[in-house]
């Protein structure tokens, strides 16, 4: 999605998979962009990331959510009414207590499967929908100093990158472009396309907010707490937290990290920061022996390779 750069290799297309649909009359096809040189398309050219990414998941995620567009089951009203303004997405049901456009997107079931969030619907982007836009993308934030307004979107994706062998529990992320046609003011037809992080959606009882710590294991805290760090997330509230009942140790309850927009700020900006479990009895607790390797195990070059 960004501009090539002066010197950098072109962006190549691997195909991950295909799927028909005769029945349907058509055809979906799932590709990764890698920059590189021919090589890096050619099978086993790409190992090393693919090796750390779990493209099968996303994969399916993408394919679910192609198949509810297709299906009709969009657009869903959102909370607050009225009709699509030009240039604002308008296929997903746009979800309540974010800053940002951030959109409910369905399977071909009409389940929600999906959490679509468009870099330029981000807060102070040109065009989101919850009273923050602003005039341009690239600019810092004025949500958060240290990020760039448009920034958000792929942080989410390198978020779920980071997050080794799923121990923090984010859930699967990639970047898309999404392409629907809708009618907007006018009875004017217009192709829409939204470039965003594609988050697989996960039902949950409510979030950390609402229950006591006590429910919570404390090598998941301890794995998020970590993955926090790393990252150095500044906006680990409580809201992003949620709770998956019966999913913890002891029959206690899964917590599952969302909303990552705000993580690997400028090094200029590393002063605001708040982490709501820092606070809690788990972090005072001693890292097991799992925990220990993990961190032992962890290689900060590896990684800024990987994001690069």
């Amino acid at each position: 999605l960004a501009p090539r750069g002066a010197g950098e290799a072109p962006l190549r297309a691997m195909l991950l998979r295909e799927a028909a649909v005769p029945e349907e009359g058509y055809a979906s096809h799932l590709h990764l962009l890698v920059r590189g040189d021919a090589a890096a398309c050619a099978p086993g050219g790409a190992a090393p990331l693919l090796g750390r990414f779990r493209w099968e998941e996303l994969a399916e995620l993408a394919m679910a959510v192609q198949s509810g567009l297709r299906h009709g089951h969009a657009p869903r009203q959102g909370p607050g009414g009225g009709g699509a303004a030009p240039g604002r997405l308008d296929y997903g049901e746009l979800v309540a207590g974010c800053c940002g456009g951030t959109y409910l997107m369905s399977d071909a079931g009409g389940r929600a499967c999906a959490v679509f969030k468009p870099a330029d619907e981000e807060p102070y982007a040109p065009l989101n929908p919850k009273g923050y836009a602003g005039s341009s993308m690239g600019e810092e934030s004025a949500m958060k100093p240290g990020i760039a307004v448009g920034g958000g979107a792929p942080r989410e994706c390198a978020a779920f990158l980071l997050d080794h062998e799923g121990r923090a529990g984010v859930p699967c992320t990639g970047m898309v472009r999404l392409t629907h046609s809708t009618l907007l003011r006018g009875g004017k037809a217009e192709v829409q396309l939204k470039a965003g992080s594609l988050q697989r959606f996960v039902p949950h009882e409510c979030t950390s907010e609402d229950v006591g710590t006590a429910l919570f294991d404390a090598d998941q805290v301890h794995a998020i707490g970590i993955f926090d760090m790393r990252t150095f997330n500044m906006d680990r509230n409580s809201d992003n937290l949620l709770v998956v009942r019966g999913g913890g140790g002891g029959g206690g309850a899964r917590l599952v990290p969302i909303d990552h927009g705000y993580i690997l700020p400028s090094y200029r900006h590393l002063e605001d920061v708040h982490c709501c479990w820092l606070y809690w009895p788990q972090a005072r607790a001693p890292y097991s022996a799992a925990t220990r390797a993990a961190i032992a195990a962890l290689d900060p070059l590896a990684d800024a390779a990987l994001l690069r």
